[in-house]
């Protein structure tokens, strides 16, 4: 293919959306692997039936934007005439998720039979959602502009294909039998399990941003269903969700005393959502706690001397962090644990410890009205004086001075 680097980049980023990209030749035979929606849901199409006979059309310089009676989204390129008569097929996406209450309507709309409305549902479970509508077309627009020469050089076309229903209504004694649809469902739920297993290792790994477009693909249908309720369908995900990040947080080197406060957090902000909406939202923002948790308090990669330490240390800012008493914490001698702390971390224990005491202090400042002296005292410095002092050589400024640009800002 003459674009050949274009079309492998342009794929590879749609991938990351879960978004699918094909190309095909203009008379390709519909089968399974393009995953039309007239095909992969009700399955019932002739074997000889082309894409063309259904979308025969589609003329070079034209970006098609094409939706179907599922509310499903495709865009359709016909590639430079240079390529022939090839297409580019990207989808199917939804630009927003759709509820059991719709698919119910669809379903009736298109005359499905109960087996066949099961079908759908784990249909729409497996679509992604696109909610960054913005970054998808500049990207297609961008791509477009390079085969064709330029903005100006092509145009942009909507196209509504509603023959799906007929065709149901037309073939629906031919509806499979319930091996095949079991075997779909088995399936469907495979995809489901690995993703979310991938989604916990992104967590385990602090990889937020990887995660974040995980979990904005991921359509709400595709949410475990242990009831007719929508709302305490993604409440029992949710909550079985923060179990699971919690226990790839900790995997990832989380230790527990950052792990309980935001797992119990969750548990009863969870309980509280009125809205299916809010509670995805609210799992979203749980998602990139645990990540951010991960990035900022995993110890993996330390002795578990370091470790130890570690997590004395971050446990209780007040407590006595002194070289010698921890030490005396791992059994070992002062110049062998200063060593060792000094090669893994990178840092003196001195500074480390004074990090996250000025850390601690400076999240306090912002946050709260607490007098700057309780607050040294909160973080294991008794003088204020040298408390101030420190802060300034850590900061660049007095306590005071950094709560008052704060409050400004």
């Amino acid at each position: 293919m003459y674009f050949e680097k274009e079309f492998i980049f342009l794929k590879k980023v749609f991938e990351k959306m879960n978004i699918k990209l094909n190309v095909i030749n203009f008379d390709t035979v519909v089968d399974d692997n393009l995953n039309i929606a007239f095909q992969g849901i009700i399955n019932l199409l002739d074997k000889s039936t082309r894409f063309c006979d259904y979308f025969p059309e589609l003329n070079h310089r034209i970006l098609y934007k094409v939706s179907d009676i599922l509310s499903c989204h495709y865009i359709f390129i016909k590639m430079p005439e240079i390529e022939g008569d090839k297409i580019i097929i990207i989808g199917p996406y939804l630009m927003q998720d759709i509820s059991h209450a719709k698919i119910l309507e669809k379903a009736e709309k298109m005359n499905l039979n109960n087996q066949m409305l099961s079908r759908l549902e784990y249909y729409f479970s497996s679509v992604p959602v696109l909610r960054d509508e913005g970054h998808f077309f500049a990207m297609i627009n961008t791509f477009c502009e390079h085969i064709w020469g330029g903005a100006e050089s092509y145009s942009v076309a909507d196209l509504d294909h509603d023959d799906t229903s007929l065709l149901v209504v037309e073939r629906q004694e031919k509806t499979p039998s319930p091996d095949i649809d079991n075997n779909w469902k088995i399936d469907l739920m495979e995809k489901r399990y690995a993703y979310e297993e991938q989604l916990l290792n992104a967590v385990a790994k602090g990889q937020i941003h990887k995660a974040e477009q995980m979990m904005s693909s991921f359509s709400s249908i595709a949410f475990e269903s242990r009831s007719n309720d929508d709302l305490r369908n993604f409440k029992n995900y949710s909550i079985i969700m923060n179990t699971l990040m919690r226990k790839a947080a900790q995997d990832g080197g989380v230790h527990p005393i950052h792990l309980d406060k935001i797992s119990s957090d969750y548990a009863k902000r969870i309980e509280q959502g009125s809205s299916p909406h809010g509670v995805r939202q609210l799992m979203q923002q749980m998602l990139n706690d645990y990540c951010r948790l991960v990035r900022k308090h995993s110890i993996n990669q330390y002795s578990s001397l370091v470790q130890r330490a570690i997590i004395k240390i971050q446990s209780d800012l007040t407590a006595d962090l002194t070289l010698k008493k921890l030490a005396q914490l791992n059994n070992v001698s002062t110049s062998y644990f200063s060593t060792l702390f000094k090669t893994e971390t990178g840092q003196t224990l001195t500074d480390y410890v004074n990090n996250q005491r000025i850390s601690h202090a400076k999240h306090l400042l912002k946050t709260t009205n607490l007098q700057i002296q309780t607050i040294a005292q909160l973080c294991g410095i008794l003088d204020l004086h040298y408390f101030c002092k420190l802060f300034k050589k850590y900061v660049g400024k007095t306590p005071k001075e950094y709560r008052e640009i704060k409050t400004v800002i």
